[in-house]
């Protein structure tokens, strides 16, 4: 029963643990240790834009965590995607800034930490799915052999009525038949 959505599990694994954060530096672009380009002492750093983009970044991704936690994997998987795109997005266009790769380091961690819950949260589910079918199980046995024993008990409860009926007729039995009634027990 813990098996039945495996196919899908595994093809959103497959999507969802890739490196989500990961872009490389590429060669005669601006990289975000130069001190130069929004260094330091520059005064020059990430628009009140870009802090209310990082803001809305964190909170989907807070979202995105909550939903895991309830369970709500389809709904958490698209909205950390999502965030996740949108963050590459941000990213690649604040390259030319300073610490941008510290943001990026502390997304990345926050996305893998996004990544771990939902494994996490994933094996408690199947294990609760395994323990509801052992229990399952256990219960269909067990109705079985109730049901075993009251038919039984019925097939039992019969036999006596017949007897008693035989013993109460056993009298009248020779008038009615003309032959006595034989009672086998």
């Amino acid at each position: 029963m813990g098996r039945l959505h495996r196919p899908a599990a595994r093809l959103l694994s497959a999507l969802f643990l890739t490196p989500l954060l990961l872009t490389p530096a590429w060669p005669g672009r601006v990289q975000a240790g130069n001190d130069d380009v929004g260094g330091a002492g520059s005064g020059s750093g990430p628009s009140p834009g870009s802090r209310q983009a990082l803001e809305t970044f964190l909170r989907q991704l807070d979202r995105a965590e909550e939903l895991y936690q309830a369970l709500m994997f389809e709904e958490a998987d698209r909205v950390s995607e999502m965030t996740v795109m949108r963050i590459n997005a941000f990213l690649e266009s604040h390259r030319h800034l300073s610490g941008v790769d510290e943001v990026e380091t502390v997304l990345q961690a926050r996305t893998g930490q996004l990544r771990e819950l939902r494994a996490l949260r994933a094996y408690d589910r199947e294990l609760e799915e395994q323990r509801s079918a052992d229990r399952y199980d256990r219960l269909t046995g067990e109705r079985e052999r109730k049901e075993r024993e009251r038919r039984e008990h019925a097939y039992r409860m019969a036999v006596e009525r017949r007897r008693a009926a035989e013993a109460r007729a056993a009298r009248w039995w020779p008038l009615w038949f003309g032959r006595p009634l034989i009672i086998v027990r």
